[in-house]
């Protein structure tokens, strides 16, 4: 299998353990991954929102968790907001 790409936010760092976990499991079967996780105190700024973004698109898996809606995610709508732009881009 060919490597990829996985971003991953949560809100609470809770289920941090538990994606490790099956990460592990995952790559024990000489599955390639790399992963980059972010949770809702790291993205306190506008540079690290948009460092998020930018790899959350570039990313072939995105899993967005999200604790007390859309405001549990700083940069929420910018991550919306990219994936449209990268829909439109794909229908021209």
């Amino acid at each position: 299998m060919d490597s990829f790409k996985l971003s991953y936010y949560t809100a609470t760092s809770m289920e941090i353990p538990s994606l490790s976990q099956g990460l592990e499991l995952f790559m024990e079967e000489n599955n390639k991954v790399s992963v980059y996780a972010k949770t809702q105190t790291q993205l306190f700024d506008d540079n690290r929102i948009k460092a998020f973004v930018k790899q959350a698109i570039s990313s072939d898996i995105i899993v967005v968790s999200l604790h007390g809606g859309k405001d549990s995610c700083p940069g929420f709508d910018s991550l919306i907001k990219e994936f449209e732009n990268l829909k439109n881009n794909n229908r021209k």
